[in-house]
């Protein structure tokens, strides 16, 4: 006796629908994990991290600097898994800058506050705020967030004001590392010419 074809496209559907994510998988499991600035504001980065199997869904992520009031949003999806994954949200030209490494998404140049600011992922889904001299502006450290991990579905922000400074470590969703070596500045490489110059043997 042959399957009914309807009983077998029946079948098919329901294994095919235990393979597929659950509708759920959006974004919700991601969380603010660190947060760095220059002083000027021209080099940031943002960074989240999950342990969701399945916050691919991108196209409908968003990250606002309340202080500045700006919103960027997202129009491309990750792939999956995503557990134990980074995204790195960082300005343009980060990956070519000493230590960097390639952004997953852009931010513009100036996007949050290094004064102080609230940044608010994906309309309440996770917001940090970090307040006037909080975040270190030296080019070399960043505000690490405390994460409880590891838990069943996520890990758990300890809070917003869970931030502690750090040497900065900006990790990408391939998982590539990097740490930001500041540039000597224009001040510093004058002062190392003269200095130089002074040392040179006078001719007589």
């Amino acid at each position: 006796m042959l399957f009914p074809v309807r009983a077998l496209a029946l079948a098919l559907a329901a294994i095919l629908g235990l393979a597929a994510p659950p509708a759920a998988a959006i974004v919700h499991l991601w969380d603010i994990s660190e947060i760095y600035s220059n002083a000027d504001g021209s080099v940031q980065f943002v960074e989240l991290f999950t342990t969701g199997p399945f916050e691919i869904a991108w196209s409908e992520a968003s990250i606002r600097s309340e202080a500045n009031d700006l919103t960027i949003s997202y129009d491309e999806n990750v792939p999956s898994p995503t557990t134990d994954r980074h995204i790195l949200l960082a300005t343009p030209g980060f990956a070519a800058l000493p230590g960097g490494v390639a952004p997953d998404f852009e931010i513009p140049a100036g996007f949050f506050d290094p004064a102080g600011d609230t940044l608010d992922f994906t309309v309440g889904i996770d917001r940090v705020t970090f307040g006037a001299g909080q975040l270190p502006l030296d080019g070399v450290s960043s505000l690490v967030r405390a994460l409880v991990l590891p838990s069943p579905q996520q890990p758990e922000a300890v809070g917003p004001e869970a931030l502690a400074p750090a040497l900065n470590s900006p990790t990408n969703f391939a998982g590539q590392t990097g740490s930001l070596v500041p540039e000597p500045g224009t001040a510093l490489l004058l002062g190392a010419g003269l200095l130089a110059l002074a040392r040179r043997p006078h001719l007589q």
